[in-house]
């Protein structure tokens, strides 16, 4: 037996697909618009896409990452795409995460630290659920975690052990000691055009 979730949510990925081709618009968006550089329009620029869940409906919504650091959420109503959301990534990222949640990252350069924030959003496309922490060097050596660094974990100070325990739910140790995203979305790179 066909369920009528299974019918919406492939109608959402069938939309999402000939938006991602270039055969339909939403909200006065198209995906040229979206791979086009500001003041470039006969270039295209590195594009991603990602579809995934993100409103908690169980029908996944359209994210694509464009040429201008703009983020742009789509979802489907009655068989009509529509914006949702929208961030601007200028020296900051926003990661979709297979929970349905967000994470933002933005490296301070002038107080040589990194800050996060945790989010969902609601059905009206607000942020819920917040969760802050950071951290801030105050070494010469901007890159590495020091004991005598600053870390906040929800607005409470921390010991580097605490905050490090705390943001394992957000964050994972790389190979390289790095820190990197926990569970983030996989993203596709968007790579054809047609005029």
């Amino acid at each position: 037996m066909f369920c009528l979730k299974q019918y919406r949510v492939k109608q959402a990925v069938r939309i999402y697909q000939e938006f991602i081709e270039g055969k339909r618009t939403a909200g006065g968006w198209n995906i040229k618009e979206i791979s086009t550089p500001t003041g470039e329009p006969e270039r295209r620029d590195e594009t991603t896409y990602a579809i995934a869940d993100v409103t908690g409906d169980g029908i996944p919504e359209l994210h694509i990452l464009g040429a201008r650091a703009e983020y742009v959420i789509f979802s489907v109503k009655d068989g009509e795409m529509y914006q949702c959301g929208y961030f601007v990534c200028n020296m900051c990222s926003y990661s979709p995460l297979k929970n349905g949640g967000f994470l933002y990252h933005a490296n301070d350069r002038h107080e040589y630290g990194e800050f996060y924030e945790y989010f969902e959003l609601d059905s009206a496309g607000e942020s819920t659920n917040e969760v802050f922490f950071s951290w801030q060097s105050k070494e010469d050596d901007f890159w590495t975690y020091q004991d005598d660094d600053i870390y906040e974990f929800d607005g409470q100070t921390c010991t580097y052990e605490e905050w490090y325990a705390l943001t394992r739910k957000y964050l994972r140790t790389t190979m390289g000691g790095g820190e990197a995203v926990r569970d983030a979305v996989e993203w596709t790179r968007y790579c054809t055009f047609k005029n």
